[in-house]
């Protein structure tokens, strides 16, 4: 294995670590590490509040530990919306039995919002 494929595969452990709680790389600092997932989490949960703050509003003090569970479970891909992580949120408290009644139908809202996000950002490159 080359230095630059090391590299980017101890990278990725790292990100995986932070994110998820996956296994530290050697060398890494576990402390450092835990206050640098922290603030990701928080990151995350910002985003969640801002794309679906229905969400954390009926879930009121569950909130916090529901979504860092959740965030165990699934870390957010690079390329990935809040939009789209507050939609797996919602989807992982469904196949978890924790989804509260008021949340049923949040999901398709936000779907439906995504693809008219989608749909408008296709005419602004078409229109040019």
């Amino acid at each position: 294995m080359s230095e630059n494929e090391s590299l980017a595969q101890r990278q990725a452990l790292l990100v995986a670590a932070l994110l998820a709680g996956g296994p530290l790389p050697d060398g890494v600092d576990a402390g450092a590490a835990a206050v640098l997932g922290g603030v990701l989490l928080a990151k995350r949960k910002r985003g969640l509040r801002y794309a679906a703050p229905t969400v954390p509003a009926v879930l009121g003090a569950r909130f916090e530990r529901l979504f860092a569970e959740y965030a165990q479970f699934r870390a957010l891909p690079q390329d990935e919306t809040a939009t789209e992580d507050a939609i797996q949120f919602l989807r992982w408290l469904r196949r978890t039995a924790q989804l509260p009644p008021e949340l049923k139908f949040v999901v398709v809202t936000m779907r439906v919002r995504r693809l008219i996000d989608a749909m408008q950002s296709r005419r602004r490159r078409v229109r040019g």
